[in-house]
């Protein structure tokens, strides 16, 4: 028998999308919500997603699971989500590090972070530190970049994982303060802790949330950082350019969230409204600059064209400092 002509218009897709849209308004969410990690436990984004998830959950009325599944610039990570069903139940921790900074970094990528994902939400803007043992004889960034001069090739300095923002960091670094350092990558922010501690490399180059406890505690210290002002929760420690090196601004990340592309508009919009009234928080945001981030909210709109421009300021910033791909 043939198909009536409202129902083939349906099924072709013609009048189907208005219908999807409206129907996952109404009925998302109704099981688990997974937000695939793609670096190792410990890390700003994990600790924060962490966080947030918990409220997610009470809010949404379902489980809001964190799923870590760590490679070298989230790649795997990002890949799986590319592929996921656009309905609303998986999304991806989208970050300055395996979002702005990959496009540029590796020569190939399986994914485009602009066209194959659809951008929801920033969560949390955070500093990259330059991190020693407190009995460390390097007290000032100056002392680093003077050691390193005198000795290259010498110092080690330890990153999580090659193609995140910890890497780039310490790449720029090279670059701009003219140094040779060994750049030794680990697994996660707990390995790299541990090898800090052992001695086997010098420094390390981190955000706060790993090693915040640890500074306060006394065992470890922040050197310098590479936001433009001073972090409110360590205001005691300078910041790269108070320490003569230029152009780290761009290194203020971003920790946030994106969707499969074509993901319905609705649940897209719903999670963002969702995500800014966590946020808001104030046990949140007490939660946040405890691991040293502050907790921020972005519109879908404003997140994508936050990250075409740190796109590009990246690009810009790697072909200047010659960073070879990887």
């Amino acid at each position: 028998m043939q198909r009536r002509p409202l129902l083939k218009a349906l099924l072709s897709g013609g009048l189907f999308s208005p219908w999807l849209s409206t129907h996952a308004q109404s009925s998302w969410p109704s099981k688990p919500i997974k937000i695939i990690m793609g670096y190792g436990a410990g890390g700003a984004g994990d600790v924060s997603w962490r966080i947030a998830a918990e409220k997610l959950s009470e809010r949404l009325g379902v489980q809001v699971l964190v799923e870590n599944r760590p490679s070298a610039g989230a790649i795997v990570a990002g890949q799986a989500v590319k592929q996921a069903a656009p309905d609303g139940y998986t999304f991806l921790h989208a970050a300055s590090g395996n979002f702005a900074m990959t496009p540029s970094l590796f020569k190939s990528l399986p994914f485009d972070t602009q066209t194959d994902f659809d951008m929801v939400s920033e969560l949390t803007r955070h500093s990259m530190a330059v991190i020693a043992l407190s009995n460390s004889p390097y007290k000032r960034l100056e002392d680093v970049i003077a050691a390193a001069k005198a000795n290259p090739g010498k110092i080690f300095l330890g990153i999580t994982a090659i193609g995140t923002g910890q890497h780039l960091t310490a790449e720029l670094f090279k670059s701009v303060a003219g140094i040779d350092v060994q750049l030794v990558p680990f697994k996660n922010s707990p390995d790299l802790l541990m090898a800090l501690r052992s001695g086997s490399i010098q420094l390390s180059i981190d955000t706060l949330a790993p090693v915040m406890g640890q500074i306060k505690g006394g065992a470890l210290k922040a050197i310098a950082l590479t936001d433009p002002q001073r972090f409110p929760g360590l205001p005691d420690v300078p910041t790269f350019a108070e320490s003569g090196l230029m152009g780290f601004e761009v290194f203020t990340a971003w920790n946030g969230i994106a969707a499969p592309a074509h993901t319905p508009k609705a649940v897209i919009d719903r999670m963002a409204k969702e995500i800014a009234e966590v946020v808001a928080l104030p046990e949140v945001k007490a939660k946040f600059l405890e691991f040293g981030m502050v907790a921020v909210s972005t519109t879908p709109a404003q997140s994508k064209n936050n990250l075409a421009k740190d796109i590009s300021a990246w690009r810009i910033l790697m072909e200047r400092s010659k960073i070879e791909k990887q």
